[in-house]
């Protein structure tokens, strides 16, 4: 397979895919390309979205970008599809600020891959990761609303955890591992 370009500005986001494909022996380079999200309703419509820009732009595959979002459910699913612009203008105090005075923390963090192979053929691959919100921030690993996050069946935030670590439990470590077994089984398909 060619090298698998990932298109984001979010080194985190590379860092913790390029760790999984890593181990499979997927060689992965960054791209920064600045590419449209759409408001939409779901991870997987700005997703769609954002690929159908990609492919008018003549962008040639194989590459993947992705989208996540963290959803509260006291919040009714915010940030959700608008995390990044929720992180950017009130963070993590903010979201604590919503959260004060709510017994109820759940939450659950979603990630959308969409895949192009070198013909033009897109995927889409999802991962969610159910958890808790924290009462205050701990750990100053990842990125974004990570320190917060407490992923079910663990005292401690992603925030807390190194990059294999959040990986082998994350909703982006299930999305990958999804577009990892199509890799492979693409790779296999062409062996004899």
């Amino acid at each position: 397979m060619h090298k698998l370009t990932f298109i984001t500005s979010n080194r985190g986001k590379f860092e913790e895919l390029r760790a999984r494909l890593d181990q499979v022996g997927i060689d992965s380079a960054q791209k920064q390309l600045r590419y449209p999200e759409v408001q939409a309703n779901s991870l997987l419509e700005v997703t769609e979205a954002a690929m159908g820009w990609l492919a008018a732009q003549d962008q040639k595959g194989p590459y993947v970008i992705e989208d996540s979002g963290l959803f509260i459910d006291d919040l009714r699913g915010f940030p959700g599809v608008f995390s990044a612009h929720a992180f950017a203008t009130i963070g993590i105090a903010g979201i604590l600020a919503l959260l004060e005075d709510r017994t109820r923390r759940d939450a659950r963090f979603e990630s959308c891959i969409g895949y192009c192979d070198k013909e033009g053929n897109v995927s889409f691959f999802v991962g969610a990761c159910h958890g808790t919100i924290a009462l205050a921030p701990k750990g100053d690993q990842g990125f974004g609303f990570d320190p917060v996050f407490k992923p079910e069946g663990s005292d401690r935030t992603f925030g807390q955890m190194d990059c294999k670590e959040k990986t082998s439990q994350s909703h982006r470590g299930m999305a990958v591992d999804r577009l990892v077994n199509h890799l492979l089984g693409d790779r296999h398909a062409d062996t004899p």
